[in-house]
């Protein structure tokens, strides 16, 4: 387990774990997706209107994060998360810079930081 988490802590190797187990559950992505829309929330990609994505819900190329970050949990602490409140669904991009800000539940912070969005239909051009 600790080589998977790529560290020798022990701590660091429960929450890898721990978060794994969390995100990773199969009915948590789709149910979120479903329920919160399939649109970045930072940015406002749409993968079925801009990259004309026409494949399942669960492979949809969004991501569905953590508005409390299950990293935080203290040893022996569970922490119950509500579908949809407690996420967020963000493209690839925008999930990687909600983890730079200090507060990683901050919407408003990201979406004022972004200096592009995907609201216009390009032509599509092969």
């Amino acid at each position: 387990m600790m080589e998977e988490a790529g560290t020798t802590d022990i701590l660091e190797t429960r929450r890898y774990i721990l978060s794994r187990r969390i995100e990773r559950a199969k009915n948590v992505r789709v149910r979120v997706l479903e329920r919160r829309g399939l649109k970045c929330e930072g940015c406002g990609l749409e993968p079925i209107e801009h990259y004309r994505y026409e494949g399942p819900i669960k492979n949809i190329p969004l991501d569905v994060h953590h508005t409390k970050p299950i990293r935080e949990l203290s040893e022996g602490e569970t922490r119950r998360y509500q579908i949809p409140e407690d996420f967020l669904v963000l493209c690839p991009t925008c999930h990687r810079m909600i983890h730079k800000q200090k507060d990683e539940a901050d919407i408003d912070l990201l979406k004022r930081s972004v200096s592009f969005f995907h609201s216009k239909k390009i032509p599509r051009q092969f």
